[in-house]
């Protein structure tokens, strides 16, 4: 996993001081189940055309903003199933396996 992360930062030309600092932020999380949602919307259902991290404190307030972050779970080989967006854990599941994250399930 940390391999595949030092992959994506450096093909985003983030600096390995930057990169540090995100492993701490993400390991500072562990733990928070129930409580946060982390994870990415999938083109073309996103409006800001660069990575980002989305990170939302549950549970959400509105059933709209429920609806804009669907989580899909995954079934049989597939880490997640039909969505515009994919957890942390999801798309890690798929990177590890080579896959490439969409929105049919994978």
């Amino acid at each position: 996993m940390e391999e595949i992360g030092h992959t994506v930062l450096s093909s985003f030309d983030v600096p390995t001081s930057m990169r540090v600092y995100v492993s701490y932020f993400l390991i500072g999380l562990s733990g928070t189940e129930g409580l946060l949602r982390m994870g990415f919307h999938i083109p073309p259902f996103n409006s800001v055309y660069h990575l980002h991290l989305h990170v939302q404190g549950l549970p959400y307030r509105s059933v709209r903003s429920a609806a804009k972050y669907p989580i899909s779970p995954g079934f049989g080989g597939y880490s997640k199933g039909m969505s515009w967006f994919a957890e942390v854990k999801q798309v890690i599941g798929i990177l590890e396996r080579g896959g490439r994250v969409g929105v049919m399930p994978c």
